[in-house]
């Protein structure tokens, strides 16, 4: 009879052993990341959902049975044997149970059985929910596993308050961005496109509105802006030349386009394959939509977008 009271006792330390290997905790995805998969309805993400929903009650358990087993292990030695031998007896198998808990080989064990039975319990633990939230953490912390999405990444650099200053920031997401972006998110719009017609003579009237507006550079069109003949650079007219007489004869006819829905990285490639600066924006029939220079795509690049509104006199002088 004593041996099998022995025996109880042992497998009673062994199963508390077990218990405290259990690690019931979240994986390591953060809210923000499984808000995101939840909206994708991600099958893991909602199984996750479901488990972190139960982890209080797992917790609970465990830690009730941290506690009975303990008592239960001392009452069984104690109602058996003499005092000071079921003290020791106590303490050594106590002792047992916490010296193997954790170590490697009990908590791989745990962990396997953990992770094949606890779907199956699930349903007998959330009838259970409510009466041992009383027992049951407040909170559980979140084990971090490093950045699971671009998206949480981005998050991370916009909510930051200690890391980063606001213009470190704004360059960041400027690059973060920058892959995303249109051109018809950077480029002035057609009705902002400052343009002089290709029939205007070159003389005093001219010159005075040109000086007057302050733009550095014009497109030159005929009639219309679906018709560019060229651009006309104010540097060409200073100090004229009195063989100019119209503007057809001051223009730079090479004009380069790119398709409005092209990325703004487009931009940054076509300058240096062509050497200009300034593109024009035309839809899929040619028609023009707008205008964009370097220097748009490399203010947001640097996180610093110049305004939409902006007319072609904030562009620098382009060679």
């Amino acid at each position: 009879m004593e041996w099998i009271i022995l025996a109880i006792a042992l497998l009673l330390s062994l199963f508390l052993a077990y218990a405290k290997s259990l690690h019931y905790t979240p994986n390591g995805t953060s809210d923000f990341e499984m808000a995101r998969l939840l909206r994708a309805d991600n099958k893991t993400a909602i199984a996750e959902q479901q488990r972190r929903e139960l982890l209080p009650t797992y917790i609970a358990f465990r830690n009730l049975k941290e506690v009975i087993i303990p008592v239960g292990l001392a009452w069984l030695l104690f109602a058996t044997h003499q005092a000071w031998l079921a003290a020791m007896l106590t303490l050594l198998f106590l002792t047992l149970a916490y010296s193997i808990a954790n170590r490697a080989w009990l908590a791989d064990f745990a962990w396997m059985t953990q992770r094949k039975f606890e779907p199956h319990v699930n349903a007998y633990v959330r009838k259970l929910n409510g009466l041992m939230r009383f027992l049951a953490p407040k909170n559980i912390e979140h084990a971090g596993s490093g950045v699971a999405s671009r998206d949480e990444l981005r998050q991370l650099i916009a909510t930051d308050t200690q890391l980063l200053a606001p213009e470190d920031k704004a360059r960041l997401l400027g690059a973060f961005d920058f892959g995303s972006l249109l051109i018809a998110d950077a480029m002035v719009p057609r009705e902002k496109i400052m343009t002089v017609d290709s029939k205007e003579t070159i003389g005093p009237v001219l010159l005075d509105r040109l000086h007057k507006e302050k733009h550095n550079i014009y497109v030159v069109i005929k009639n219309d802006l679906d018709t560019i003949k060229g651009l006309l650079y104010m540097h060409d007219l200073t100090p004229l030349d009195p063989e100019l007489k119209d503007v057809k004869d001051a223009i730079r006819p090479s004009v380069h386009y790119l398709p409005v829905n092209a990325g703004l990285q487009d931009v940054l490639a076509a300058s240096l394959i062509t050497g200009r600066q300034l593109f024009i924006a035309v839809d899929n029939e040619g028609k023009t939509r707008g205008l964009v220079t370097l220097a748009d795509a490399l203010a947001h690049l640097n996180g610093e977008p110049l305004p939409k509104t902006a007319p072609v006199a904030t562009k620098p002088n382009f060679v």
